[in-house]
């Protein structure tokens, strides 16, 4: 009985803090070598980097942007989490040298490690698709800029991740709010397209960015002084 009314104790424990949703306005991804890009499509696809000369996959891989437009509900010293879910990892099949025709591949939902950057863009996203040179804009607005978070997906799900440093430049004006550009960086199987889901599906599964207020830690060590008070009149 004593167990039950503590834990109904720190039940009503103040939260030190709320969190508030940022929604992501749209999300799209392009396919580097044909030049393909697609605003619409659930899920987005992120393939592995491949600018290699002469490898099976040159140029064959999609990067992806998302774009969120109302940042007010971060302020400095909030922590911003992304919100990803993976549907599940495109899987290319044996490549055949002078084959021409559409690859074979397999869908699966784990079994693959696929690592996956994040950056700050510097550009919008949208306009990789009339860039001169698609690849010079992806070198410089993506690939070489510096990361802001680094995460494995192991298997179809969600994954939170801390992209609080780019919101902190675009809050402070060091740099403008173009989004977060996405791009595979290792796969434990060669080739492997990793696809999440999109705005365009149920809110449910839809990508978002949770901002985390600093928490109030004065209020919550006088939270659980008063519990702790209260605690002890059930133990005498």
């Amino acid at each position: 009985m004593l167990k039950k009314i503590i834990l109904s104790l720190f039940c009503l424990l103040p939260l030190a803090c709320n969190s508030a949703t940022v929604g992501i306005t749209s999300d799209a991804d392009y396919y580097m070598f044909y030049g393909s890009f697609n605003n619409t499509r659930t899920p987005f696809n992120i393939g592995i980097n491949d600018i290699t000369a002469g490898s099976p996959y040159q140029y064959h891989f999609n990067v992806a942007g998302i774009e969120m437009s109302d940042i007010s509900n971060f302020v400095s010293g909030n922590t911003a989490l992304l919100y990803l879910n993976l549907q599940r990892f495109r899987v290319p099949g044996t490549v055949v040298p002078g084959y021409q025709g559409p690859p074979t591949f397999s869908l699966l939902t784990s079994g693959v490690t696929f690592t996956l950057k994040i950056v700050a863009l510097t550009d919008s996203f949208d306009n990789i698709q009339y860039a001169s040179s698609p690849l010079d804009w992806y070198r410089n607005n993506l690939l070489n800029q510096p990361t802001v978070a680094s995460v494995d997906f192991t298997e179809a799900g969600w994954k939170a991740i801390d992209v609080t440093s780019a919101f902190d430049q675009w809050k402070t004006g060091s740099l403008s709010n173009n989004g977060l550009g996405l791009i595979g960086t290792y796969s434990s199987i060669t080739g492997t397209t990793a696809q999440i889901y999109s705005t365009e599906t149920e809110s449910a599964f839809s990508p978002y960015v949770n901002i985390i207020p600093e928490p109030n830690i004065f209020k919550y060590i006088v939270s659980a002084l008063v519990v702790a008070l209260i605690i002890r009149q059930f133990v005498k």
